[in-house]
């Protein structure tokens, strides 16, 4: 215990010791993920329920992880910035514990819904004559409400065994102790593994469908899988990839620190740790809007400020476009 309390010393040491300068720019980035994260999640949730035609089975699922993502941002990001400014951790025991709390359930329900959307991904491309017995309204929101309650167990194990949530100032938030390596075992096999294995084995089903639909296409017009279907999974599996990308590094220095028992890793590690778990919850509204045309069109409505009257995007955009070359 004593090796542990000394490395976290000694990256608050670090931590403190920055120059004003790379405090700027580690806040002002992470200002920018935050911000990201919070708008962009917020106008996904709101053009899914203002638009009817988006308000769809898959896009349910869409809605609980931008929940997921707007709740790290609201409920975590923020304090991570004062952090990040002040050098310190400022907000005492009890808001280090929500905090610690908060960042596993929203986690946990991240890696849930990217499961279940592998599923219905593989039902709707797969099993589509079985789709909408299993993918029902009634059957979805069901779905969703296990994704959450089991999202708020993920921590329990945890707490309820007396462990602490501890400040890591290598990575300017309140997390599990690196002592307790068996509850990092749990979370890893229960809310990781289950679905790391559930989701690669859908996407593998369904690509290989895809791959066989498009030979079927060559040959014959006569095909069950509609391209729309095509586009949405595309865009589903490439927010699963980023998320892979962002978390991979995240567990390999977990795993890293869990072996050792102690944190080894230098503060600049750390802080890369965190930078890419809050990029994975600020970077999937920027994937809506480039891969879904729908998605797009809505954005553009309301950063172009014409959600109210009914100007069609298109001829919005047009006009921007004319006003600038004419400026120039």
């Amino acid at each position: 215990m004593n090796g542990s309390l000394e490395s976290l010393a000694k990256l608050q040491s670090v931590l403190s010791s920055r120059s004003n300068a790379q405090v700027a720019f580690e806040a002002g980035l992470f200002v920018i993920i935050f911000i990201t994260t919070v708008v962009g999640n917020s106008l996904t949730i709101f053009i899914v329920i203002r638009n009817k035609s988006l308000r769809t089975i898959p896009n349910m699922f869409v809605i609980s992880l931008a929940v997921a993502d707007l709740g790290m941002g609201c409920l975590s990001m923020h304090l991570l910035v004062t952090v990040l400014i002040t050098s310190e951790w400022i907000f005492g025991e009890l808001i280090c514990q929500y905090q610690g709390f908060i960042s596993i359930l929203m986690a946990a329900s991240s890696t849930q819904t990217l499961a279940w959307t592998a599923v219905n991904r593989f039902f709707s491309v797969c099993k589509s004559q079985k789709y909408r017995k299993i993918f029902s309204w009634r059957n979805t929101t069901l779905i969703m409400a296990s994704i959450w309650g089991l999202s708020l167990l993920a921590p329990l194990p945890y707490v309820v065994s007396g462990n602490r949530f501890v400040f890591n100032a290598g990575k300017f938030f309140c997390y599990l102790d690196v002592k307790a390596g068996w509850f990092t075992g749990f979370l890893v096999a229960v809310y990781v593994g289950i679905s790391t294995n559930v989701i690669f084995y859908c996407y593998f089903r369904v690509f290989k469908s895809v791959r066989e639909h498009k030979k079927k296409l060559l040959q014959s017009r006569e095909t069950t899988l509609s391209v729309e279907e095509i586009k949405i999974t595309r865009t589903l599996f490439v927010i699963v990839v980023v998320f892979m990308l962002c978390w991979g590094p995240v567990l390999i220095m977990d795993f890293i620190d869990t072996f050792s028992g102690d944190y080894t890793i230098p503060r600049e590690g750390y802080t890369a740790y965190t930078f890419l778990a809050s990029l994975s919850s600020a970077v999937n509204a920027v994937i809506y809007g480039i891969m879904n045309p729908k998605f797009k069109k809505e954005y553009l409505r309301i950063m172009l400020c014409k959600t109210l009257r009914g100007v069609p995007v298109e001829t919005t955009v047009q006009a921007v476009r004319i006003t600038a070359a004419s400026v120039a």
